[in-house]
């Protein structure tokens, strides 16, 4: 009932040859709420267009996504394959139960032994360097230990701490060089890896600047 007075006076302005922007005004309302007023059936019409297209998009993307991720993972495959028959006596023979319990003893340490995390950390990135993501970390353990102390187990970037995160900051080197630049969170080390794929990161970061402060 309380929207029946100001439908009356949208139609006596229509009537009267105002647009529905200017009723809008008059009103103080919405432009698309005097038009889903006054004609109702082309706002439904246009609304359920809109919401087909939207879910034509998200299927769309969907599809994109799931055929990346299935690119990724048999890459991923393909690599394990071809690693493990070049060196056959690095395959593990343990069931999965046994498997899972060595993964959990092996994050348990990870989180209490520094030494150890650095260790698993080039072990994973010289296995990445071989299979040809990127270039080989130069770092040493003591020179990673000293630098994630000097960081206060916080992030470099946000400089939050590891904490307040589910997953232990990540070791940060670059792709090119090899050279390490220190602990990242997991978001951060996101965030730059795709500023890198730009292949000019430091320009890119200046045009976004330039971007969100034009002043």
């Amino acid at each position: 009932m309380a929207t029946e007075q100001p439908i009356s006076e949208a139609q006596h302005l229509r009537a009267a040859g105002k647009s529905l922007q200017q009723i809008a005004t008059v009103l103080g309302v919405a432009r698309t709420t005097v038009w889903k007023w006054l004609e109702p059936e082309k706002y439904k019409a246009k609304r359920l267009l809109e919401n087909q297209r939207r879910r034509k998009r998200q299927k769309e993307r969907q599809l994109v996504d799931k055929v990346y991720d299935e690119h990724v993972k048999t890459r991923q495959r393909e690599r394990v394959k071809a690693y493990y028959k070049n060196n056959p006596d690095k395959k593990n023979k343990q069931t999965k139960e046994q498997r899972q319990i060595s993964n959990a003893k092996r994050q348990k340490r990870i989180a209490s032994d520094l030494d150890y995390r650095c260790k698993m950390v080039l072990k994973y990135i010289k296995r990445r360097a071989i299979a040809g993501d990127h270039a080989d970390c130069t770092a040493t353990i003591a020179e990673m230990r000293v630098a994630y102390e000097k960081q206060g187990g916080c992030c470099r970037l946000c400089g939050n701490h590891e904490n307040t995160y589910t997953k232990h900051l990540a070791a940060d080197h670059c792709h090119i060089t090899g050279k390490f630049r220190g602990w990242l969170c997991h978001a951060c080390n996101t965030r730059l890896g795709f500023l890198e794929k730009t292949g000019d990161p430091v320009s890119f970061m200046q045009r976004i600047i330039e971007y969100l402060d034009p002043s």
